[in-house]
C-alpha cells in the first residue's frame, strides 16, 4: 500500500460530527481561485496513512510499464463479456470503466463523492485502530470531464482528471458519486493525488484520531447516515438492522 505524503497540505483535526461539519463547511465557504474548478469531492479512507491512489495502480507497483497493456486486457475482456449484463445503456469508455470499477474490478479510477457526510462514513465505516481521514479535493481549471465521449479515453488522459458518471446504479446516486481518473507515467505507474506537487494547494486533510472513530460513527449512523442508504440495497439494510441489536455493537461496512 503506498503511504501518503502530506508535506505543503492544509490538515484539519477533527474530534466529533460538529467539528467536522464546521470545518466543511469553512471549506465549502472558501474563495475559488481563477484556477479552480467550482467542483469539490470528498473521499473517506480508514487509515490517514493512505495515498490517493487507484487499486490498479497499487497492483503493478513493483512492475508499473506493465500496466498500461493489462488494463487494456482487463478492459476488453469487461465490455466483451459484460455487455448482457450492463444495467443501463452506456456509450463512451468513462462510464463503462465507472461500472466496472462499481463490481470490483482492478481500474486506473478512484471513488469521490461530492457529499462529505458519506465520506465520513467511509472514513469510518471500517473497523480499524488507525486514524481516518476524509478529503477535499478542488480541481483544477480543465482538469474536470463534464461531457465524457466516445471520441475520449480515460486510458489516455495526460493529467489526472475528475470526471462524474452516470447514473449506472442505485448506490453511484446515493452515493453522489464521482471519479478521479489517473494519468499513468512511465517507470511510475499511476500516481497518487497527494504525492503529484501540482495537487497540494487543490487538497484538504481532515484527520479523525482512532479512539474517536466509533463516537462519531455513532452519532453519523444516529443522524440517518447508515450502511443502508449508503449503499441503498437489501443486503445493506439488513446488515444495518443487524448492527443495531448487535451485542458488541461491530459496525460492518457491507454484510
Amino acid at each position: 500500500m503506498q503511504k501518503t505524503r502530506c508535506v505543503g497540505i492544509q490538515k484539519v483535526k477533527c474530534e466529533t460530527v460538529q467539528a467536522y461539519l464546521a470545518a466543511v463547511v469553512q471549506e465549502m465557504g472558501r474563495t475559488l481561485s481563477s484556477e479552480d474548478e467550482p467542483v469539490l469531492l470528498w473521499r473517506g479512507q480508514a487509515d490517514v496513512a493512505w495515498a490517493l491512489a487507484p487499486r490498479l495502480g497499487r497492483d503493478w507497483e513493483n512492475d508499473p510499464n506493465q500496466l498500461p497493456r493489462v488494463e487494456k486486457q482487463m478492459f476488453k475482456e469487461f465490455v466483451t463479456s459484460a455487455r448482457h449484463l450492463w444495467p443501463t445503456s452506456l456509450d463512451n469508455d468513462w462510464d463503462r470503466l465507472s461500472l466496472a470499477q462499481h463490481y470490483g474490478m482492478r481500474t486506473r479510477l478512484l471513488d469521490w463523492s461530492a457529499n462529505p457526510l458519506v465520506a465520513l462514513w467511509f472514513a469510518l465505516a471500517e473497523n480499524c485502530q488507525s486514524d481516518a481521514a476524509v478529503w477535499a479535493f478542488r480541481p483544477k481549471q480543465g482538469k474536470v470531464v463534464y461531457q465524457p465521449t466516445s471520441r475520449q479515453l480515460p486510458f489516455d488522459v495526460k493529467l489526472t482528471s475528475a470526471f462524474r458518471p452516470i447514473t449506472h446504479s442505485a448506490r453511484v446516486a446515493m452515493q453522489a458519486g464521482w471519479h478521479t481518473v489517473h494519468s499513468f507515467e512511465k517507470g511510475v505507474g499511476l500516481r497518487a493525488i497527494d504525492q503529484m506537487t501540482r495537487h497540494k494547494s487543490s487538497l484538504r486533510l481532515f484527520r479523525i484520531p482512532s479512539k474517536k472513530r466509533r463516537p462519531m460513527l455513532k452519532a453519523l449512523e444516529a443522524s440517518g447516515i447508515s450502511v443502508a442508504n449508503i449503499f441503498g440495497d437489501l443486503p445493506s439494510l439488513c446488515a444495518s438492522i443487524t448492527n443495531r441489536h448487535h451485542p458488541a455493537q461491530y459496525v460492518a461496512a457491507r454484510a
